[in-house]
């Protein structure tokens, strides 16, 4: 299982070196993966997704499986998950469309989530997602790469999406 690790930083001091293991609910939390090799936090992006003024994360678990095509943990489907900001620390441990929103690929060795990044892209003033798949194989071959763009405000209650 992968692990992000997030710390709160404004008018907070922190030494030059941080024991991630002291986190405390005023310092930080950690987010786990949710399956063993899934490579959770091998990608990361940061934007308000949802446009309600809190800052989201985004984050890819490229070898997650557990979408419709899975055969075991590790298949390689991918995901990426958008954890909302809220005003404060609440239970954000599984994909529940309030809190958590996670998106799958629908193919083995899909890995979306390899990458993903956050910024206006359609000129609406939110903050989009792209996640990609690099070893997709999206009408220009095999493996030819491909990725998905979801415009913001991501705001779709109780959803866990297969990704086409």
């Amino acid at each position: 299982q992968g692990r992000v690790y997030v710390i709160y930083g404004k008018g907070i001091l922190r030494p030059a070196f941080f024991n991630v293991n002291s986190l405390t609910p005023s310092t930080g939390f950690v987010i786990s993966g949710a399956v063993n090799n899934d490579n959770f936090g091998a990608a990361l992006a940061v934007g308000d997704i949802n446009a309600d003024g809190y800052g989201d994360i985004v984050v890819g678990a490229p070898t997650e499986g557990g979408g419709p095509a899975a055969s075991s943990s590790g298949s390689g489907e991918g995901a990426t998950y958008v954890i909302y900001g809220i005003p404060s620390v609440g239970d954000v441990t599984s994909p529940d469309g309030v809190h958590v929103m996670r998106f799958h690929g629908t193919v083995v060795n899909q890995y979306v989530g390899w990458a993903v990044a956050t910024g206006n892209l359609n000129g609406m003033g939110g903050k989009d997602l792209t996640a990609t798949t690099p070893f997709s194989n999206f009408g220009n071959g095999v493996n030819s790469g491909g990725g998905y763009v979801l415009f913001s405000p991501l705001a779709i209650p109780n959803m866990s999406a297969d990704l086409f």
